[in-house]
């Protein structure tokens, strides 16, 4: 009787060659041999199921393994590109905020600038109105003096022509009732030390001089 034989290599049944008939005892071990045979090859062919079902195994835990690590690569871009995008916001908020802090005291800085030439202007105006104003009081002062200079002249002038009458008739000034009182009067009012009563019309008009 013929029994197929499986390859212990790579599984394929291979047709048993036809043996001579041989003795009895030859026979019981040839079945004996056969039934080893047949428990080889179903043990061949467990081996190759659970073979098969590792490598599916392991082939779907790499597959597993992949997805795990494509999810993984997914989300840590999604964060990157999530920071990169907070990173370059965070940045044009300080671009922004130095921006306008930098306009701010720019601005401030004008501003200033403004008020120190506004005070300038100001104080030259109020310097210049002081010294206006100390010209116009100096040349009021002046002019009130040649008033006065002029006041004095026409006074002395006066007294000169009224002494002249008196000094040709020789009439004392003691002996002139009121005379000296009124020659003190009029020289106090002058600012010009008075006379005194002995003295001629020609040394008042000295003094006066």
């Amino acid at each position: 009787m013929d029994f197929p034989c499986l390859c212990l290599f790579c599984g394929t049944i291979l047709k048993k060659p036809t043996l001579p008939p041989a003795a009895p005892e030859d026979a019981d071990a040839l079945r004996l041999a056969l039934s080893e045979v047949r428990d080889l090859q179903r043990t061949v062919v467990v081996l190759r199921a659970e073979l098969e079902a590792a490598q599916q195994e392991r082939q779907r835990q790499v597959q597993d393994g992949l997805a795990v690590a494509h999810n993984d690569a997914q989300q840590l871009r999604a964060t990157v590109v999530a920071l990169r995008d907070t990173l370059e916001q965070a940045r044009q908020e300080q671009d922004a905020a130095v921006k306008a802090a930098s306009n701010a005291s720019q601005a401030e800085i004008i501003q200033l600038r403004d008020a120190v030439a506004a005070l300038r202007s100001e104080l030259e105006r109020l310097t210049m109105e002081h010294s206006d104003a100390l010209q116009l009081g100096a040349a009021a002062h002046r002019a009130e003096l040649l008033q006065l200079q002029d006041t004095v002249r026409a006074l002395r002038t006066e007294l000169e022509a009224a002494s002249l009458p008196r000094a040709s008739l020789s009439v004392p000034a003691a002996q002139m009732p009121g005379a000296g009182a009124a020659a003190t009067a009029s020289a106090s009012a002058l600012g010009v030390e008075p006379l005194p009563a002995s003295a001629p019309a020609a040394g008042l008009r000295r003094r006066l001089n």
